[in-house]
């Protein structure tokens, strides 16, 4: 095992958060501390753990003396102070003493929110007799450095070098390593710490409203209301199984995520030094293990591959539908270990051999029959998908008015009692004490509505079982609520709008001066395949791509697949008895007899697509023709950054308005380029040489589209949408105009409407900037995706207050697109300027947003979210993770663990359920709404009453307080909350309300027996089930 030192070592290389308010270095404050020595300063690593982030860590250990007055405390009051200690955790901190962090048993962490944590203080003692300071803050591990003074997160890939995997790969772990590990790392599962049930049944009793509903009962029970007090002793309980099985259902859909336990195969070294074979249960395995690979497993940590290749199915991880291919890590395998001693590890340099957490491995593939392997890196909440699970189980804070209103209203009437409760005081003064003294703790059991809890959670109750039904598992039933106030949906394009299968359309081949027609499939006859530049974009298509063979069949990105099938070309394995390893040679597909057109490659280095570099690459020997043995990079990716690769002189002057007509009919396009390596060329240096000194000075050769088909349901769910006054936008990485293709297709951009697209031109002598409106018609070019050469375009200045104008007054209609680039330049004037309004009139009115990155497609959910508006956003795959987190409904699409972000999830690989959620959302919404304005009339009604007659000596009789001709009943309250949780109607989405049947029929009740039903304004049967957005209910 590497050294403690290792294992721990000073990150003082270690990449830190650039943002200076981000507090990444935590120090003490004068406000809070006198002595900075009992302080911990906190360094963050990773930006990944901002939700972990700290202000303040102060140390305290045990006091005899204070531990013993807390005791005291806690008997002496007949174990109410341990009842507000249970409430209030932190209360425990006076029975500790400031000390200095080596003499700490506790920690008081203050986040950035003042928000204040007590966690355990604890010790490793390693098995080379060192000891190691740590504590356990929102699932994550932090180590404490005494020598720097700061705690670190753990981490193993973070604070091992390559050449100490290297060297584990060689020598497997022993025993000794194996325990000092397990005791640093833990078991290698996720220990989700949850409560048992009877935990969680204690905590739903002895909560405070609960409690003080218990006292209550007790009291009527003695002053003889035994009917009013069994009837909310039901209530009350009822709220309590709601609560017990809501709570219970969500814990239980959590352990299901992440229960993976079964046996596998690990190699470890003998006492005697030699190697050997194990089988151990997964919760056994610990960082730096040998792990081995079969088909058909689900991985139960991070694996770097060390031996062979696999076919994985990230799909419940990453939400792609295709598998990806990995292949072993060279640098492990092959590098000489005195190049890797100090190497640190970068973790997006091991992406195309890392195989994550909870990824299915469908096939695994090695040289001869030695067994796929891997090294294990990262365990439990360390893993990626670690990380996915800490974000959803310590959510950010979502406002919401219904129940801060709530909280207010409860505050406000709290006061009015106690007004009450004083002049009663002093009117009963003739009054004997017991008379007084029990007439005014009758008037505070009756200060909070007993079925108010009740009646803020049956409504989402109910709506988590119904959207269970409908196979939509909600994570966060607190969001059900927030559904109903949904005013904005955005969409993610490809997966969810559209279709992942794809298909290829044409080719377009350079021509030299100009871009060809597109060339749509493969004739021998044809006289436009016996080109130089057609051969050379057919080997392309051939050989660039991931596509791994197993057992004569490909597998790879269906792209791809798509991609070799239209190509003359097919893949081989074939073993090389010089290199002693298997290779993979593309060579001419028996179908076609293209001798003088096609050649035989053999695939030299991949470079996987890079999403932030929007390319591939990969590099070939040629193995036949006139040029045989020499080296070509073959690239592919969107087109804008293909032709910033290539010579100018090489590219076509028409390519951009090409591309650009191309993608106004919907097509998907990949730019396709080339470059033929120098004859000094050594394959020994790509591992050593960065992929941009190839990826340079490339050859334009052409481009290939696709179709991108609108899946059947997109449109009628859009234009549903519309028609309850709910906006959709379109968030897409894709090109600029395929997204508004898209957009036309599922009648998000009205036919009707004027489209202008948006540049940014600064002008940095006058400090200014203006925004260039572009109308939009299918013969635009673009050059860079948002930059537009056309006479039909105005220009206006940010400066000039005026921006809405033009369009508010000249057009009825209209809509506003933009590409990734624009859109961060707006977000950065709008933090740096005093422009807000125009650019938030901008960004508000702008129905599709292209290349976007997933941190832009995070900001613009959050723009929205700030400016007071609640927003949907439904993804299908790991690139809307940030936003589904951020957003105020997020809904995963398909069986995709990055849905453990999303506060909904569906399997269903299409938006249909999108209606039907928002349904349960406004039905639960209007229940809550409603019940709370019920219960908050019966509660003043009956406070008023009652101060009225114990003013005169009398009160309410057990009957009277249940069901009273003239004041508002309690149990009729209770059971209009039960009616009101009935189906949503589904009668259409054009109406202006939200309810359920059991509302409809209290309606009718209100109109034969009006004394008995006032109307609450729920809605009737022909206003449908959508509510407008600015008919919302609003506060009360």
């Amino acid at each position: 095992m590497a050294s403690s030192k290792q294992l721990f070592q000073d990150e003082k290389s270690s990449p830190l958060c650039d943002d200076e308010e981000a507090n990444c270095f935590i120090k003490g404050t004068k406000n809070a501390f006198e002595t900075p020595s009992t302080t911990i300063p906190f360094k963050l690593i990773s930006t990944s753990d901002q939700f972990t982030q700290m202000k303040e860590i102060v140390c305290y250990k045990n006091s005899f003396y204070r531990g013993l007055g807390f005791t005291f405390l806690r008997v002496i009051s007949l174990g109410i102070f341990a009842l507000f200690e249970w409430w209030f955790p932190v209360v425990r901190i006076i029975q500790y003493s400031r000390c200095s962090p080596l003499e700490a048993q506790v920690l008081d962490i203050w986040d950035i929110c003042d928000e204040r944590t007590l966690v355990p203080f604890q010790k490793w003692n390693l098995q080379d007799g060192t000891e190691r300071w740590h504590f356990n803050y929102k699932h994550t591990t932090f180590v404490y450095e005494p020598d720097i003074h700061q705690a670190e997160s753990l981490s193993h890939l973070r604070n091992v070098s390559l050449g100490e995997l290297k060297a584990m790969v060689r020598n497997p772990l022993n025993a000794d390593q194996v325990e000092s590990r397990r005791l640093v790392f833990g078991r290698c599962e996720f220990d989700l710490q949850s409560p048992s049930p009877l935990r969680i049944l204690v905590e739903e009793v002895i909560h405070p409203f609960i409690v003080f509903q218990a006292v209550s009962i007790f009291f009527w029970f003695v002053t003889e209301y035994e009917v009013y007090a069994t009837a909310i002793g039901v209530m009350t309980l009822t709220t309590i199984i709601f609560s017990y099985i809501t709570t219970r259902q969500t814990i239980k859909e959590l352990e299901e995520l992440t229960s993976h336990r079964y046996e596998v195969e690990v190699t470890r070294t003998k006492l005697d030094g030699t190697t050997e074979s194990l089988q151990i249960d997964s919760t056994e395995l610990v960082p730096g293990d040998i792990l081995t690979i079969t088909p058909g497993m689900t991985m139960p940590c991070d694996v770097v591959l060390v031996r062979g290749s696999c076919i994985v199915d990230e799909g419940m991880l990453t939400g792609e539908a295709t598998p990806v291919v990995k292949s072993e890590n060279h640098q492990l395998t092959t590098t000489e270990m005195t190049t890797l001693t100090n190497t640190k590890v970068n973790p997006s340099a091991l992406k195309h051999s890392l195989l994550y957490t909870g990824t299915l491995v469908t096939k695994a593939k090695s040289s001869g029959n030695l067994h796929t392997q891997g090294i294990i890196v990262e365990t439990g909440f360390c893993t990626r998908k670690g990380e996915l699970l800490k974000e959803m189980l310590h959510p950010q804070e979502l406002s919401f008015d219904l129940y801060s209103d709530s909280f207010s209203f409860i505050v406000f009437f709290a006061v009015l009692a106690l007004g009450a409760i004083v002049f009663v005081i002093k009117e009963l003064s003739r009054y004997s004490p017991d008379f007084v003294f029990y007439r005014v703790l009758d008037m505070i059991t009756v200060i909070i509505p007993p079925a108010l809890p009740t009646a803020l959670t049956i409504g989402t109750f109910f709506a988590v079982m119904r959207l269970k039904e409908k196979a939509i598992r909600c994570l966060a039933p607190s969001r059900v609520n927030v559904v109903g106030r949904i005013t904005s949906m955005f969409f993610d394009k490809t997966g969810t709008l559209t279709e992942d299968q794809v298909k290829v359309q044409g080719l377009r081949v350079s021509q030299g001066a100009t871009l060809g027609h597109p060339l749509q499939e493969i004739d021998e006859t044809d006289s436009r395949l016996f080109t130089d530049k057609t051969a050379m974009c057919m080997s392309i298509l051939g050989a660039c791509n991931s596509i791994l063979l197993v057992d004569g069949n490909s597998f790879g990105d269906q792209l791809e697949l798509e991609m070799l099938e239209y190509s003359p070309y097919e893949l081989e394995d074939v073993f090389s008895e010089e290199k002693q390893k298997w290779e993979t040679h593309v060579v001419p597909s028996k179908t076609y007899r293209l001798s003088e057109f096609t050649s035989e490659w053999r695939i030299v280095k991949r470079f996987e697509f890079d999403a932030e570099l929007r390319r591939s690459s990969v590099i070939v020997e040629k193995l036949s023709g006139l040029d045989k043995g020499t080296h070509h990079v073959f690239v592919k990716g969107s087109p804008e950054q293909i032709m910033e690769l290539c010579k100018p002189e090489n590219t076509p002057g028409d390519v951009h308005s090409e591309f650009s007509k191309d993608a106004t009919k919907g097509y998907r396009i990949l730019g396709l380029a080339s470059r033929q390596l120098p004859s000094q060329f050594k394959e020994e240096d790509l591992q050593s040489t960065d992929r941009h000194l190839y990826e340079a000075e490339l050859e334009f050769a052409g481009g290939i589209l696709f179709d991108n088909n609108v899946k059947w349901r997109s449109k009628p769910v859009i234009k549903e949408l519309a028609e309850a006054n709910i906006s959709s936008t379109i968030v897409t990485g894709d090109n600029i105009f395929t997204a508004i293709s898209v957009g036309y297709e599922t009648s998000i951009l009205n036919p009707s409407a004027q489209v202008f697209v948006l540049s940014v031109q600064e002008t940095p002598s006058e400090g200014v900037a203006s925004v260039r409106f572009s109308k939009y018609n299918p013969g635009m070019s673009s050059s860079e995706g948002e930059e537009f050469t056309t006479s039909n375009a105005m220009t206006i200045n940010l400066a000039s207050n005026s921006v809405s104008d033009p369009f508010t007054n000249g057009w009825a209609s209209f809509a506003f697109v933009m590409g990734g680039n624009t859109f961060s330049q707006l977000l950065a004037l709008k933090k740096e300027t005093k422009f807000g309004p125009q650019i938030e009139f901008l960004i508000q009115n702008t129905a599709v947003f292209a290349r976007m990155t997933p941190e832009e497609k995070a900001d613009l959910i959050e723009l929205h979210i700030t400016a007071g508006k609640y927003v949907g956003m439904a993804g299908d795959g790991a690139n809307d993770s940030i936003a589904l987190r951020q957003a105020s409904m997020g809904l995963s699409i398909g069986s995709s663990e990055s849905s453990l972000l999303a506060s909904f999830s569906t399997p269903d690989s299409d938006v249909g359920c999108v209606p039907y959620l928002l349904r349960e959302g406004r039905c639960a919404l209007t229940v809550s709404f409603d019940c709370f304005k019920w219960m908050a009339m019966y509660a003043l009604i009956q406070l008023v009453t009652v101060a009225i007659l114990t003013t005169h000596g009398g009160n309410l009789t057990d009957n009277q307080y249940l069901m009273d001709r003239h004041d508002d009943p309690a149990l009729f309250g209770y059971f209009y909350g039960i009616l009101a949780t009935l189906r949503p109607l589904d009668s259409g989405v054009t109406g202006k309300s939200s309810g359920s049947q059991g509302c409809h029929l209290l309606n009718f009740g209100s109109i034969l027996y009006p004394s008995r039903f006032p109307t609450l304004h729920i809605a009737t049967p022909e206003m449908g089930i959508m509510v407008h957005s600015n008919d919302l209910p609003r506060r009360p």
